[in-house]
C-alpha cells in the first residue's frame, strides 16, 4: 500500500509540475497581446468596444470585442503586475483544468490509475493550445459545464456558466449545443428545454446585448477567411496534435464494444467528434466533450490509488507542490519571445503607416499603443479579401505598390526571410533602417521621416 501511495503521489506531482513549468515559457501568443491592449482601452474608456480601435486600415469600422470580460481582467492585471501575472494565471488555470478533468472522469471510472491516465491524456491534448489568450477560459467553462450537468444537484448553475462564457469567448454556442445534446442523450428533454431557453436568453443581458448574437453572424459571414489561418487547419489524427483524439476514439469504441457507451450517447459523441476533427482550434473543445465517454473504455484491474477517500488530499498536495514551484519561479522575469516579436526593430519605427505581419500587429498594439497597426489576426474584422491581398503582397505574389499607395504605407517591418523584403531591397526609394537576425525595417525615402 505504501508503494502504491508513492506511485500515485508521484503521478499527481508530475501533473502539477508539468502545468507550472509550461506556464513559465516566454510569451509567444500575439493574440493575447492585442487582447491586453483592448483591455486597457476598455478600462480607460469605461465601456466595451463596438468599433476597431487598433488598426489604420479598418479603424472605426464595426467590431465587437468578443472577450470583453477577459480583456478587462487582463487590463486590470497588466496595470497592477505588468506581464508577470501571465505565468501564474497559466499555471493556476491549467492545474484547475486538470482537477476538472479528474472530477469529470472519476465519475465514470473506479480506479485512480485510470483517472491519472485520462488527466495526462487531456494535458497532452490541451498542451499545444493552452496559452494566455481568452480561449483557455472557454476550456475551463466547458469542463465545468460537463461536470455540473453530470450532477443533478448542480444543473441549476448551467445558465449562469453560459452567461459568464458569453463575456469570456465567442465559443459559448458550443456549450449551449452540449446542453441540448446531453438533454437528448439522457432523455431529459423537457428538463433541458427550460435550461436551454435561459441559456439562449441570458446573452441579451450581457455588455453587448443583442451584439453577442450579431458577432456570431458576422464571424460566420467571414468564416471563409479562417482557412487562411494556420490554427484553423484540419488536424491529422495520426499526427502529434491529433493523436490524443485518436486515443479517445479508440477508448470510446472499446467502451461501445463493452456495452458502456450506448446508442443514445452518440447524440453527443458524433457531433463533437466532427468538431474535434474540423480544425486545430476546435480540437480541444471537441476532445473535452468526448473525454467522459472515453473513460468508459478504460478498465484497469489494478489500481495505484491510495483509496477513494484520499483523492482530495492527493489533489491538494499536487496544488501545494505546484504553488511552491510557482513561487520559486516568480524570481524569473517573464519575457516576450524575441525571435517571434520585433522587440528591438520596433523601437526604430516612426509615426508613419507601417506594413507588417499579423503576429507583429498583436505585439505593436500592445507595446506601441500610439502606432496604429496594419493587420493582426482578427479574421472577423479584416475579412477574406483583405487577408488574401495581404498574404499575396507579403509573399511577393502580387505587386506591392497599389496596396501601399491605398493605405499610405511608408515603412515595412517583416521577418528577414520574407520575399517582400528581398523585393524592396531592389526597389528604388526604400532604405534599410534596422536589421538583426530575425527582422528588418525598411523606410520609404519618398515620404519624409517623422519621429514618433
Amino acid at each position: 500500500m505504501i508503494r502504491r501511495a508513492k506511485i500515485s503521489h508521484l503521478a499527481w506531482l508530475g501533473v502539477g509540475v508539468w502545468c507550472v513549468l509550461r506556464a513559465f515559457r516566454p510569451i509567444l501568443d500575439n493574440s493575447f497581446l492585442w487582447h491586453v491592449a483592448v483591455g486597457r482601452i476598455q478600462l480607460d474608456g469605461g465601456t466595451v468596444l463596438t468599433t476597431d480601435p487598433l488598426s489604420y486600415t479598418f479603424g472605426g469600422e464595426t467590431w465587437r470585442t468578443q472577450s470583453w470580460l477577459m480583456e478587462l481582467l487582463y487590463g486590470i492585471l497588466e496595470k497592477a503586475f505588468d506581464l508577470s501575472f501571465v505565468p501564474v494565471m497559466l499555471a493556476v488555470s491549467s492545474l484547475l483544468m486538470a482537477v476538472i478533468v479528474g472530477v469529470l472522469v472519476r465519475r465514470r471510472v473506479r480506479t485512480e490509475s485510470a483517472v491519472i491516465l485520462l488527466v495526462f491524456l487531456s494535458l497532452y491534448i490541451f498542451g499545444p493550445t493552452w496559452n494566455p489568450r481568452p480561449v483557455f477560459g472557454s476550456f475551463l467553462l466547458m469542463g465545468l459545464l460537463i461536470v455540473v450537468i453530470d450532477d443533478r444537484r448542480l444543473r441549476w448553475t448551467v445558465p449562469f456558466l453560459v452567461w459568464v462564457w458569453v463575456g469570456v469567448h465567442a465559443s459559448w454556442p458550443i456549450g449551449l449545443a452540449y446542453v441540448v445534446l446531453r438533454g437528448i442523450a439522457d432523455s431529459r428533454w423537457k428538463d433541458s428545454l427550460t435550461r436551454v431557453s435561459m441559456c439562449a436568453l441570458l446573452p441579451l443581458v450581457t455588455a453587448h446585448g443583442i451584439g453577442a448574437y450579431v458577432f456570431l453572424t458576422d464571424f460566420a459571414g467571414e468564416s471563409s477567411g479562417l482557412k487562411l489561418m494556420q490554427e484553423w487547419a484540419t488536424p491529422s489524427l495520426i499526427g502529434v496534435k491529433g493523436f490524443g483524439v485518436f486515443v479517445s476514439l479508440v477508448l470510446i469504441l472499446r467502451g461501445a464494444i463493452g456495452g458502456k457507451v450506448t446508442e443514445r450517447d452518440l447524440w453527443v459523441i458524433v457531433p463533437f467528434i466532427a468538431l474535434a476533427v474540423s480544425s486545430l482550434r476546435s480540437l480541444p473543445m471537441g476532445a473535452l466533450a468526448m473525454l467522459g465517454y472515453a473513460a468508459m473504455g478504460i478498465e484497469l484491474r489494478r489500481s495505484i490509488s491510495v483509496g477513494e477517500g484520499k483523492v482530495e488530499g492527493i489533489v491538494a498536495g499536487c496544488f501545494a507542490i505546484a504553488v511552491g514551484v510557482t513561487v520559486a519561479f516568480l524570481v524569473r522575469p517573464i519575457s516576450l519571445d524575441e525571435s517571434r516579436f520585433p522587440i528591438d526593430a520596433a523601437t526604430y519605427l516612426d509615426n508613419r503607416p507601417v506594413f507588417h505581419s499579423d503576429v507583429t500587429g498583436g505585439y505593436l498594439a500592445y507595446a506601441f499603443p500610439g502606432i496604429p497597426v496594419f493587420i493582426d489576426d482578427r479574421v472577423e474584422l479584416y475579412g477574406e479579401g483583405f487577408l488574401t491581398e495581404f498574404i499575396n503582397v507579403r509573399s511577393g505574389k502580387t505587386e506591392w505598390a497599389p496596396l501601399f499607395e491605398e493605405y499610405g504605407v511608408a515603412q515595412v517591418l517583416l521577418e528577414k526571410e520574407s520575399p517582400l523584403i528581398e523585393i524592396l531591397h531592389e526597389a528604388p526609394g526604400w532604405l534599410v533602417v534596422y536589421s538583426d537576425e530575425a527582422f528588418e525595417l525598411l523606410s520609404s525615402s519618398q515620404s519624409g521621416r517623422s519621429e514618433r
